[in-house]
């Protein structure tokens, strides 16, 4: 590669020469985190600006983790923790640079040899440089740019569209869950009830199993329940541990500050916990599960949470299993809860169809790389 590509580190300039907003004879400082958000710009004097890159340059992130991430599209002075690749474009056309040097196979060959380091986390710059780096012709290269080009741009509308139907489905539910919008055909008054008017707390207690078991936790952000197959007993102290059902309301009480609670699914069925995460049932003249998994979701249902776990951070703020069950919650009858619910599935459901639409031409693109810059498929160029 070093008869290809040329790299140049960035420089550091002094704190004092920052400024956070755009003046006049000031550069934007890019560091790493600036290809990610916009949130912290930073800009430095001009004089300082000892290595600059355009927004079509090739910039690499040289330490982690994750390490050797690439990136493009930021004008500036880039810093220390930043290095330019500069393709010799006699040979090399820089597009074609940019898509060989991201392919995941040099990631994690250059991720190896820095978790053999000695802990270091950044990349091994001589062994980069030595990386064998087949090169076709100046056309094909230009062929396979525009091809994997091709790509970039649907997965780019497909991440737009996704984070525009995230925002409409927040949205929607916020409004449908809290009566602020009614669907057709649904007039009747929405009454305010204590939880234990829709629940019933449901424990099944049984003796810690001798052998391997599946046991649940339920992680913090209302990321869901997570599974911890063939868990050993002797890992546990408790004796009596509880069995969870498909459709329980299951709770963190250490972590339900942090929105630690979720619906238990098909997969979820027979798996245990300890007394520290009680588990609920629904009444089902009363109450619709799916209805309650948007609901406890909301923020308005995480800061009820917040209000019944006293105390400081962490393990010292558990839930009141007895307030919790006189949360107050203002609900429809459940005919509209159910009408409410398919509306709210329908538009998850959306979601997920383009989410799996994005994972396939990442795929895609991921199995193009690997064969178009190797030569495993050669393109035609006439």
């Amino acid at each position: 590669m070093d008869d290809l590509v040329k790299f140049s580190g960035g420089s550091q300039p002094p704190l004092s020469s920052f400024a956070y907003e755009a003046q006049e004879g000031y550069v934007r400082l890019i560091q790493t985190r600036d290809y990610r958000t916009e949130k912290y710009k930073t800009f430095i004097k001009k004089e300082y600006a000892n290595k600059t890159c355009l927004a079509d340059d090739i910039i690499i992130g040289r330490y982690g983790p994750p390490i050797f991430q690439i990136f493009k599209g930021i004008e500036g002075a880039y810093n220390v923790a930043l290095v330019k690749a500069i393709p010799n474009e006699k040979k090399l056309l820089k597009d074609y640079c940019f898509y060989f040097l991201s392919r995941p196979e040099l990631r994690f060959y250059l991720e190896g040899l820095s978790q053999r380091s000695g802990g270091q986390t950044g990349i091994e710059m001589d062994c980069l440089k030595k990386y064998p780096f087949p090169l076709p012709p100046r056309q094909e290269q230009k062929k396979i740019a525009e091809i994997l080009s091709t790509w970039d741009l649907a997965i780019e509308k497909t991440q737009k569209l996704i984070k525009e139907i995230k925002l409409r489905n927040k949205g929607l539910a916020q409004r449908l869950l809290t009566g602020k919008k009614r669907l057709k055909g649904f007039k009747e008054e929405w009454e305010t009830n204590p939880l234990e008017y829709f629940l019933d707390y449901t424990p099944r207690p049984v003796d810690k199993p001798l052998q391997n078991f599946l046991a649940l936790g339920v992680r913090s952000h209302g990321k869901g329940i997570f599974h911890k197959p063939d868990f050993d007993p002797d890992m546990i102290a408790m004796e009596t541990l509880f069995v969870v059902k498909e459709k329980d309301l299951v709770v963190n009480i250490t972590f339900a500050w942090e929105h630690a609670i979720a619906i238990a699914s098909k997969e979820d069925e027979g798996g245990l916990v300890s007394h520290r995460f009680p588990t609920y049932t629904f009444k089902a003249d009363i109450a619709s599960p799916v209805y309650f998994k948007f609901l406890i979701l909301q923020p308005s249902f995480k800061y009820l949470l917040d209000l019944i776990s006293p105390g400081g951070a962490g393990r010292n703020r558990v839930l009141s299993k007895k307030d919790f069950m006189k949360l107050e919650i203002n609900c429809p009858p459940l005919k509209e809860q159910l009408a409410i619910t398919s509306v709210l599935e329908t538009a998850d459901n959306e979601l997920k169809l383009y989410e799996n639409k994005l994972a396939t031409l990442k795929e895609q693109k991921k199995g193009l790389m690997q064969k178009l810059l190797t030569g495993q498929i050669r393109v035609k160029t006439n």
